[in-house]
């Protein structure tokens, strides 16, 4: 059962990762260590320079400097409001 559920999953991931790539996005891995990352700072600790600082050595080399800063910038804009 449980090599079914990878099994499962592992396709879509890969056929979301093809997409990503394809469309010159980020990996949905760099995103969620970002997220991760700044989900764990203080609030007035979610600058960029924090994040990078953070990030670069999980991610050790595997992905580009500027993608991972993109994303960093992307995840640390304020979420837009209703009005």
């Amino acid at each position: 059962l449980s090599n079914d559920i990878q099994r499962n999953l592992e396709a879509p991931l890969n056929g979301i990762r093809e997409e990503l790539a394809a469309l010159g996005l980020p990996d949905v891995e760099i995103r969620a260590v970002v997220r991760e990352i700044i989900g764990g700072l203080p609030a007035d600790g979610r600058n960029a320079g924090a994040v990078m600082k953070l990030v670069m050595p999980q991610l050790k080399g595997a992905a580009d400097g500027n993608l991972v800063r993109a994303v960093v910038s992307e995840e640390l804009k304020p979420a837009p409001t209703g009005s």
